[in-house]
């Protein structure tokens, strides 16, 4: 069991990278540097300019996401006592991969729609949700994910915050792919209104700024409450750190590293809500 534990973390730190790196595509405006699919200028090796460098790296990664997703199954499944524990979860792992897959040509092909960008965005999280999960599992008990689960009533609240931290990612996405980050160039209203009206581009980055305070509120009261966990402190400081790199990022006009940090933190917080909730249960 422990020697799923080293290619598990790797493959975490890989997927985190290449979601991070899609966001300096973004950010830098070269989704459309290899503007054709799987090729990229219908060349292997493409030409050697920025744009298409920066896709190009994030195609690299990708792939070798998908290298070390393949060297994982196949450990799991030459293992009698891996294939009957983790079997299923490695068929999940991999029917997600190809979807996401298939997504990267389709955002290609329909040059970066935001709808498919946003749900291309949203497969990885669920793939590095999997991922992230299956590698705590291993660190922590050595056994299978399947261990008997305390029931705190903070539980199923933690589990909320969770799917309310991927929402919000998803939301973001769509205002930076539509290009709606500053349709509301003004901190904390919206255009001079604390409620715009709610039509177009200004929808999506007022829904982004309601959830980012739903999600903070949250966290603040899941952290005073449990605050003995160790993750607490952690999951405090992303959550404070993320939204003072929100505001930044509209008071100083979208500066590039601070999209980029704050596509980093948004997802390093998602997955401490993660190692919050699993520390639940056990308390």
């Amino acid at each position: 069991m422990k020697t799923l534990s080293k290619p598990l973390w790797l493959l975490t730190f890989l997927t985190y990278l290449l979601i991070i790196w899609g966001a300096v595509v973004r950010a830098s405006g070269s989704g459309l540097g290899c503007p054709d699919w799987p090729l990229c200028h219908g060349q292997i090796i493409p030409p050697f300019e920025k744009a298409v460098l920066i896709e190009y790296v994030h195609r690299l990664l990708a792939s070798l996401v998908g290298i070390v997703t393949c060297v994982v199954c196949i450990k799991v499944w030459r293992e009698a006592s891996l294939r009957a524990k983790f079997g299923k979860k490695c068929g999940i792992i991999l029917a997600l991969l190809f979807v996401q897959v298939l997504l990267g040509g389709v955002t290609v092909k329909s040059e970066l729609h935001p709808y498919i960008v946003t749900i291309h965005l949203g497969v990885a999280l669920v793939f590095l949700t999997f991922i992230f999960q299956w590698a705590l599992s291993v660190f922590a008990s050595g056994v299978s994910m399947d261990r008997p689960v305390v029931k705190s009533k903070w539980f199923p609240v933690a589990h909320f915050l969770l799917l309310l931290v991927f929402i919000q990612i998803l939301l973001g996405g769509m205002v930076a792919s539509s290009n709606a980050g500053l349709i509301c160039p003004d901190f904390p209203t919206c255009n001079g209104l604390w409620m715009p009206p709610l039509h177009g581009l200004v929808a999506w980055q007022f829904l982004h700024r309601l959830f980012a305070f739903l999600v903070f509120i949250g966290v603040l009261v899941l952290c005073f409450v449990k605050r003995s966990l160790k993750s607490a402190k952690g999951l405090f400081v992303f959550a404070l750190l993320q939204m003072f790199l929100g505001i930044a990022n509209i008071l100083l006009g979208l500066p590039f590293w601070i999209r980029v940090a704050h596509s980093g933190i948004a997802v390093l917080l998602f997955l401490m809500v993660m190692v919050f909730s699993n520390e639940l249960r056990s308390n």
